[in-house]
């Protein structure tokens, strides 16, 4: 597995949703959101040369969504969500139909504790991302037609989801650093981990007809292989996310 360059990727991102808004300049939802998120506990194998394989089991995280609120660049550190999508057909109030959409979402997750009595992880996080990028297909429900809405003021969403899980591994195993920085520092490394998934239900209601307030709530699972020095941490994390924020929409 080897360490990405994420400002390549992000910039590929940039790219494909200007591509896919340029090409289909119709009825196109773009949300920016906010949340927190919780995860079961799980179990981290551990694997590292010169070592026995060792599994911490029952461990446990935080998330601490909103850790960075100094600055705009310390926004981007904090648990949020970014999504387009395009529906070809225009809603219609009681009538489903059905788009796609890319979304990249930005969790965090802090070890806290677990079953380890050999002290092998003194410190474990995917701050700078526990990333989930997935392709959703998404079915749309427009309710409460009116004068000024006649295409629906509330939508009701339903979305699942494929993609990569992306991560920002910072651990001390066994006393060795392995991503553990100041702020920006030359070690920050991204690493393709493992696949991931998520199934959502969304509420928008518009407040004009190209801006509406939403709340979301998810499931996500990731299969994660993260490197460590000399080594890799295996887990897999399952999550409950709550999220709120707005949707733009061009028409």
């Amino acid at each position: 597995m080897q360490p990405v360059d994420f400002r390549f990727l992000a910039l590929a991102i940039a790219a494909l949703a200007t591509l896919v808004s340029l090409a289909l300049a119709q009825d196109l939802t773009f949300d920016v959101h906010a949340g927190a998120s919780v995860h079961a506990p799980n179990t981290i194998h551990v694997l590292q040369a010169g070592h026995a394989p060792t599994s911490i089991t029952g461990a446990t995280y935080t998330t601490r969504p909103f850790s960075h609120l100094d600055s705009l660049i310390g926004l981007t550190e904090n648990y949020y969500s970014l999504r387009v999508g395009y529906f070809p057909r225009a809603a219609q109030p009681g009538v489903w139909n059905y788009g796609v959409e890319v979304e990249f979402l930005h969790d965090k997750a802090y070890y806290e504790s677990g079953d380890d009595p050999g002290g092998v992880v003194q410190h474990f996080e995917l701050s700078d991302g526990l990333n989930q990028l997935l392709v959703n297909l998404a079915a749309r429900y427009p309710l409460l037609e009116d004068e000024e809405f006649p295409s629906g003021r509330l939508h009701l969403i339903a979305r699942a989801g494929v993609g990569p899980a992306i991560t920002a591994p910072a651990s001390v195993v066994r006393g060795l650093e392995s991503g553990t920085r100041s702020h920006m520092a030359p070690d920050v490394f991204y690493a393709m981990a493992g696949p991931s998934a998520q199934v959502a239900a969304q509420a928008r209601y518009y407040l004009a007809p190209w801006a509406a307030l939403s709340l979301e709530a998810k499931a996500t699972v990731a299969r994660t292989r993260n490197p460590i020095a000399d080594g890799s941490a295996t887990a897999t994390f399952n999550g409950a996310h709550v999220n709120f924020g707005v949707t733009f929409q061009v028409p």
